[in-house]
This record gives structure tokens, sequence and C-alpha cells, in this order.
């Protein structure tokens, strides 16, 4: 994590903390390159990593394996579901492609969690 500086519109400057990869979904960020173990995820220390399941997957994972950002709600984020439903297909994706996506949720996370 760093902390970075950001001017807000009135003129008032604060810090914002910037999140990496590895700081949002730790977990995932250690086994991501692994070999699966079973159905579309992996196993570690009582949690089932599942790209398949909203709770166990990487954006489950950013919310503390937890599903209320799929849900209607006040937690429910759009953005984060619709990231979710992508990451299901995560493992048939080409390296590229999966670094993209990985990015791509990092950078919202950034801009719209923290």
């Amino acid at each position: 994590m760093r902390t970075i500086q950001v001017q807000k519109v009135k003129g008032k400057v604060r810090e914002r903390n910037i999140f990496s990869f590895k700081d949002i979904a730790p977990r995932w960020a250690k086994y991501i390159h692994q070999p699966q173990t079973q159905r579309m995820g992996f196993y570690d220390k009582n949690k089932n990593l599942d790209l398949s399941d909203f709770k166990c997957c990487i954006v489950g994972e950013a919310y503390g394996f937890n599903d209320k950002y799929a849900e209607h709600g006040d937690e429910k984020c759009d953005s984060c579901y619709s990231q979710a439903v992508d990451f299901a297909n995560f493992l048939m994706e080409g390296p590229k492609k999966r670094e993209s996506m990985i990015n791509n949720f990092t950078n919202h996370w950034n801009l719209c969690h923290t």
C-alpha cells in the first residue's frame, strides 16, 4: 500500500491509500498462478477460494469473504458484481487478459472503495 495526495474539488487536499492486488485480495494473489485443486478454485487455510462463488471469489475476498456486494441493498456494487462474473472465466483466459482483469479490478477498488 502506498499513500498519495489527492486534491478535492473545493481545494482541500487529503491523503488517499492506494492498494495493490496483493493488498486487496492477498489469498488470491498468492494462489492465482498455481494449479487449481478443485472446481474453479483453490484451498487455503479453511477458506475455499472459488471463482464461481460470489463469497469466495476474488471480489468476495476483497469484501472480507462476503457476498453483500452482489445482493440488492446499500452494499451492492454493480461494477464489483460484473467483475466477479467476469472472474468466473479467469482460468480460461490468457495471461494478458488475466493481468488486465486484475488491473481493472484493482483500479476500480482504489477509485470506489478506498
